[in-house]
């Protein structure tokens, strides 16, 4: 069975995995502040008065009314390159931050299964936020496109991706046998 969503007004501000959530909100409150855009309630309110809701958790996803898009696109596009350029800086620091724990491990007096074990999840979480900053470089329609498939991927589904002219059109299947 598939279903044909049309006009997701979505726009990914912030790839899941490009910084610990706490770095995330804070450089996304900073950018907020910024642009002189509030939020109250998971609404977001830009200089014009219009509105859009706004999801935190792994990612930073902001939905907008389909009547309202034509007037905000222009200021969603500019929060979403301004907080790009902070979250590029925010993510060297959190690379070398991981880059030093690795460091750290090896000098400390571990034993070899336990230090291999911490290596690994730290070169895990570099290698995500590596991705992840890939994925947030894109424009925000592709950015979304392939955090959705990152998503369903890592959630144990198999995504078929078929594009005509603009549209994009993904499915996902979760094989049982």
């Amino acid at each position: 069975m598939s279903s044909i969503v049309r006009n997701i007004n979505l726009h990914l501000i912030c790839a899941s995995n490009l910084l610990p959530k706490d770095e995330m909100i804070n450089s996304f409150m900073n950018t907020i502040d910024e642009l002189n855009i509030k939020i109250s309630k998971n609404i977001l309110v830009f200089g014009n008065g219009k509105t859009a809701k706004i999801t935190m958790g792994e990612r930073i996803v902001i939905h907008t009314d389909s009547n309202q898009i034509s007037s905000i696109q222009s200021q969603i596009e500019l929060l979403r390159e301004l907080f790009t350029r902070r979250a590029l800086v925010s993510q060297k620091n959190y690379q070398d931050q991981l880059l030093e724990q690795s460091y750290r491990a090896n000098r400390e007096n571990h034993d070899a299964t336990e230090l291999r074990s911490i290596i690994d999840q730290l070169e895990m979480k570099m290698a995500q936020s590596e991705e992840a900053l890939k994925i947030q470089q894109l424009p925000s329609c592709e950015a979304l496109v392939e955090e959705l498939k990152v998503s369903a991927i890592n959630k144990g589904y198999e995504v078929v991706q078929t594009q005509n002219n603009d549209n994009v059109q993904l499915q996902f299947v979760r094989r049982t046998y």
